[in-house]
């Protein structure tokens, strides 16, 4: 499952798209070979433009957030949640590595490793989003 999935943006086989931009956007993700939620993204960053201090500023606060979570769910143990929390940490690891901060998804993933090693199964969500073997 993909981060994009995960937080309900799902490429589908077959959209039905609503509105005529809506069908260009499928087809030139199509003919490049890319998510139509990446196209999306790609797009709304053209138009909403936001300054570095900005940038770095809702990063460092997504992280917190994402980070406070992650430590109480699978602190708790709720172990229906902890796909949840390696979704929000491989988002804040990809969002950091597009900032140009280099080896962020497997600092944060051994972070949370070490953070929590008994923890398998939080393990094994954190491997699936992290793409890491």
């Amino acid at each position: 499952m993909s981060v994009a999935q995960a937080v309900g943006f799902a490429d589908s086989e077959d959209p039905h798209p609503d509105l005529c931009f809506e069908s260009d956007i499928i087809e030139e993700s199509r003919k490049c070979k890319v998510s139509v939620f990446w196209n999306y993204f790609q797009r709304w960053k053209q138009y909403f433009p936001v300054e570095e201090s900005e940038r770095k500023r809702y990063s460092a606060w997504a992280e917190k957030i994402a980070c406070s979570r992650a430590d109480a769910i699978v602190g708790g143990q709720h172990r229906g949640h902890y796909g949840n929390c390696a979704v929000l940490l491989a988002m804040v690891a990809e969002i950091k590595e597009e900032m140009g901060i280099r080896g962020a998804k497997r600092e944060i993933f051994a972070a949370y490793k070490a953070k929590f090693p008994r923890h398998s199964s939080f393990q094994a969500e954190m491997k699936k989003y992290f793409g890491i073997k």
